[in-house]
């Protein structure tokens, strides 16, 4: 964070250029789980492995590759002048005038916020570290008339979604008795 601070729209300062990313333990799950699929797919190219098995590995991978690129990529930074959301291949830089709601979705421990703008809307959800900060920087930046009252309730009381990361230390413990096997029957 920079020195250089932002009044809000309710009169508190706040510090500029706060950059959220993807949790940390999921990228670390996801680092894992593509350390251990190239090992798994070493092992069926260099000693036993069928053809089939080398291109559904390969496959699988390049998917786990994409994730894995577009977790640690992805971040929202909020400044002064705006939001910008990086993603993939994109970046999108909305300034705090051209926002006119923020709103949000729950899917059972999967939380949405639904920034509404002038020409659209972009989604950021609580996957990112640090959400409810995130959250309550929108909000003061934005007033409490462009917000949906349901947001305010999960800055204050936040939500937390673990089955992303359970799932991809599942697929390490799977991909660790895949590379076992391997071995034993090698």
């Amino acid at each position: 964070m920079t020195e250089e601070t932002a009044q809000s729209s309710r009169g508190s300062m706040i510090p500029d250029g706060a950059t959220y990313r993807i949790s940390k333990p999921f990228r670390i799950a996801v680092a894992v789980d593509l350390a251990l699929l190239a090992i798994l797919m070493g092992l069926s190219i260099f000693f036993v492995g069928s053809r089939t098995e080398r291109a559904a590995l390969a496959v699988i991978f390049a998917i786990l590759l994409l994730i894995g690129i577009e977790a640690f990529r992805r971040n929202v930074r909020v400044t002064g002048k705006g939001i910008s959301l990086v993603k993939l291949f994109r970046e999108k830089k909305l300034n705090w005038e051209d926002i006119t709601y923020l709103g949000c979705v729950a899917v059972r421990k999967k939380i949405y916020f639904l920034l509404t703008t002038t020409k659209g809307f972009h989604i950021f959800s609580n996957a990112y570290e640090r959400y409810p900060e995130l959250v309550q920087k929108v909000v003061d930046r934005l007033g409490p008339d462009k917000v949906e009252k349901e947001v305010l309730s999960y800055v204050t009381e936040p939500l937390w979604n673990r089955s992303d990361v359970i799932s991809a230390w599942l697929a390490a413990a799977v991909l660790a008795g895949l590379i076992g096997l391997k071995f034993l029957f090698t």
